[in-house]
């Protein structure tokens, strides 16, 4: 059986593409379990927790050894800074999923990271990155940026293979290439669109009625960038855009 994690910052459509790839032939596909899985994010990224990573994915073999599909697609944007030499020893392969800085702050910016509400153990900088000095006096915005730029630079660093969210949610012959990197036969294959899963409406609601529980009433704010100051458009000028168009994008 070929066995991939397929992961992402984030915002990437990978509740539609598990649900597609899992609809395929011969593919059993493992989308996130959310909250349960919200420690994976701190603790794959440290070497002190290789051993935590290791027993993941070794159990996560034992549960799918005797099913009979030729193909195992874990989608979990959790393990996004997981090393893929931590993989290889058990016959697995990292794919990852990009999309453009500017599609993607207008979303994550709706949503909790970095807020006072945020549930998640986020990354931040080291005491060696230059970030940590103006971390302190950030907004938001430019925290985002910094996230933004540390993930995709891990990307490169890490040399894993990656394919963007724009290309693959509107472009057939993009998807079937995924499909391949993935080592699906796409000739048994007759639809190439992803099905439109998206539980965003739906968590809003959630999140708006948990806050009326609690007495807060802010909701979430659009990111809208002519509102930002000279310093964050700086920080996007400076982080974003040099990562992106290394990966591909053009600005």
């Amino acid at each position: 059986m070929k066995k991939y994690l397929l992961t992402s910052i984030g915002r990437t459509a990978t509740l539609s593409l598990a649900t597609y790839l899992d609809s395929l032939d011969g593919v059993q596909s493992f989308h996130e379990k959310e909250k349960s899985d919200v420690p994976i994010l701190f603790l794959s990224q440290l070497s002190e927790y290789s051993l935590f990573v290791t027993n993941y994915f070794t159990q996560r073999n034992a549960s799918i050894e005797n099913k009979e599909n030729s193909v195992y697609i874990e989608v979990n944007p959790y393990f996004r800074f997981l090393s893929p030499s931590l993989l290889e020893p058990l016959d697995w392969q990292k794919i990852f999923l990009i999309r453009h800085p500017k599609t993607y702050l207008e979303s994550v910016f709706q949503r909790k990271l970095y807020t006072e509400n945020d549930v998640l153990l986020n990354q931040i900088p080291n005491n060696t990155d230059p970030a940590i000095k103006n971390w302190p006096h950030w907004t938001r915005f430019q925290k985002l940026c910094w996230y933004y730029m540390k993930v995709h630079d891990h990307i490169l660093s890490s040399n894993t293979k990656f394919f963007k969210f724009e290309e693959i949610t509107t472009d057939s012959t993009s998807l079937k290439q995924l499909l391949q990197a993935l080592s699906i036969d796409v000739t048994s294959v007759t639809n190439f669109t992803l099905p439109k899963v998206n539980k965003a409406a739906d968590n809003a609601i959630k999140n708006k009625l948990r806050e009326a529980v609690k007495g807060n009433f802010k909701s979430s704010k659009k990111l809208v960038w002519s509102d930002l100051s000279k310093e964050e458009l700086a920080t996007y000028e400076n982080l974003c855009k040099p990562i992106a168009e290394k990966i591909g994008y053009v600005l």
